[in-house]
């Protein structure tokens, strides 16, 4: 979870530069505020001002507004609100005083770096508005930086012209771990976003998601897989089997059943060994790793099939 976002309420005129469905980074809600007081200005007009909320890790703190009018910054604002409530005793309000200007100050620093400020934002507008389903993803500052590092390194031809290719290579990676949590039977009793959010908040889990999407990034896309194997001659063989032999014994519906479960367990193999963070840049590399072995594995089980059938059919008579 993010240490630090402003959310602005519906509340109040609708402004184009304030998202009501963004959890925005303190520096980028600051600039859009601007951006307000600038257009108003130009307009030579003023706005009601405008309801926000300041969570700060994890916990909704401060509800206030920004009035457009005023030049004060929204730390200020925020700082000073926090500073003169009197529900808190003293030491608390210190406390949160410092948080903020701690995450504050952090995402300034790290927001120097234009690359990552642009990475930040971007990842945001796509996974981190409140109507991404099945939940957004709000990944804390430090957490996009390690994601940020991971991808920069594979860069080659200028970061911004790759920028829309690598989000939407972490949109596949956010939906791999949401499948992966709910393999887990143990994950599928709890609420789906705590599973999702206390695995990826294990840092050996978190790294893995980071390897899924870098190594993703620089491979074949999962979305060519159907393309490959059906060229791959041992595929070809195992499918003819299940559609002729198999389906005249023991029925077109199982050997339907077994084929849609063959092409998951490829789809899964390719998942699980991106998640090594093991590159899948060729189609020899997949054949040898995503295919064979599981094609091969699949032609035991098919077999054992139907050796448990006939003992089966033997037993009735």
């Amino acid at each position: 979870m993010r240490n630090l976002f402003i959310r602005f309420k519906e509340e109040g005129e609708l402004l184009r530069e304030l998202e009501e469905n963004r959890f925005y980074f303190l520096c980028e809600a600051e600039e859009n505020v601007q951006k307000v007081r600038k257009r108003l200005s130009r307009e030579k007009r003023m706005a009601e001002p405008k309801a926000f909320e300041c969570w700060i890790d994890g916990k909704q703190l401060v509800i206030t507004q920004v009035f457009f009018e005023k030049e004060q910054s929204l730390e200020k604002q925020l700082e000073t609100t926090i500073l003169n409530f009197e529900g808190w005793e003293e030491e608390i309000r210190h406390k949160y005083a410092n948080k903020l200007r701690e995450y504050a100050d952090l995402e300034r620093q790290l927001f120097l770096n234009k690359e990552f400020q642009s990475f930040a934002i971007r990842m945001d507008q796509i996974l981190g508005r409140s109507d991404v389903t099945p939940f957004p993803l709000l990944l804390d500052i430090q957490q996009l930086k390690q994601l940020f590092d991971g991808f920069y390194v594979h860069v080659s031809n200028g970061f911004f012209s790759e920028l829309e290719e690598i989000v939407n290579t972490l949109k596949a990676a956010y939906r791999a771990v949401i499948n992966k949590v709910l393999l887990d039977n143990e994950s599928q009793k709890n609420d789906l976003k705590d599973a999702v959010l206390g695995w990826l908040s294990i840092e050996s889990h978190f790294q893995e998601f980071i390897q899924y999407a870098t190594a993703n990034y620089r491979s074949i896309p999962k979305t060519r897989l159907e393309a490959l194997f059906i060229r791959f001659l041992p595929y070809q063989k195992i499918e003819s089997h299940l559609f002729t032999d198999y389906a005249e014994e023991q029925g077109f519906e199982k050997a339907y059943d077994l084929h849609v479960n063959l092409v998951y367990e490829l789809s899964k193999k390719y998942e699980e060994i991106l998640f090594t963070g093991f590159v899948l840049d060729t189609n020899e590399v997949i054949e040898s790793l995503v295919f064979s072995p599981v094609i091969s594995s699949y032609w035991k089980k098919v077999r054992d099939i139907d050796g448990s059938e006939q003992k089966s059919h033997l037993s009735e008579h």
